[in-house]
């Protein structure tokens, strides 16, 4: 059988579809030879904290004509608790709970190899958040997913590439190309992500 390296797989529930659960990718993974992968948190997640609250974190919005993202923490039945217009360190328990649970599968399973890309968002995480993944083993790249993130290139700041340049760590562009319009507020974000763009 040929052995695989699968680049990415998306972990953990994204709040807009699919559902991606470690039980269906381990079944897949096994039957179809992969050896190795690299595990990213999904798009925008839905997070399960232990406490039973629920965690939507960076959903964005035009608010004002300005863009804003959103922490959303609920109850059990949904009910909003607390909210956060553009929170620092917005994905910081998503890359936690996946991080954790990569090193447990990687003691636990011993026919596949995980590895680990956090997201991070340019504009909103603090320079500690990505620096404690810097040194981790499991780490071989970070996650910039465009849309998800409404982020372009104009909007990553020097010290972000100043850092990642103190690793050997890559960064992982998500980016997106359409031809024809939409008109639902995506044109923008679509057209100023494409992978043109981020090549210059």
């Amino acid at each position: 059988m040929i052995k695989i390296f699968d680049s990415q797989m998306n972990f953990g529930r994204n709040i807009f579809g699919p559902d991606s659960t470690i039980e269906d990718y381990l079944d897949n993974a096994h039957t179809k030879g992969i050896i190795r992968t690299i595990m990213i948190p999904t798009g925008t997640h839905e997070l399960k904290l232990p406490d039973g609250t629920i965690e939507k974190s960076c959903i964005w919005s035009k608010d004002y004509g300005k863009i804003a993202f959103r922490r959303i923490l609920l109850d059990e039945n949904k009910n909003i608790l607390e909210e956060q217009v553009n929170p620092t360190n917005p994905y910081s328990l998503m890359n936690t709970f996946c991080y954790n649970k990569l090193r447990e599968l990687n003691v636990e399973h011993d026919k596949i190899m995980f590895y680990f890309c956090p997201k991070l968002h340019p504009t909103l995480d603090e320079e500690s958040e990505i620096s404690k993944y810097l040194t981790l083993k499991e780490v071989v790249a970070f996650k910039i997913q465009g849309i998800s993130s409404y982020t372009t290139l104009k909007d990553v700041p020097a010290w972000l590439i100043d850092l990642l340049k103190t690793s050997d760590i890559p960064l992982m562009i998500h980016t997106d190309y359409r031809v024809k319009k939409r008109g639902d507020g995506l044109d923008r974000i679509i057209r100023n992500n494409k992978a043109s763009q981020w090549a210059k």
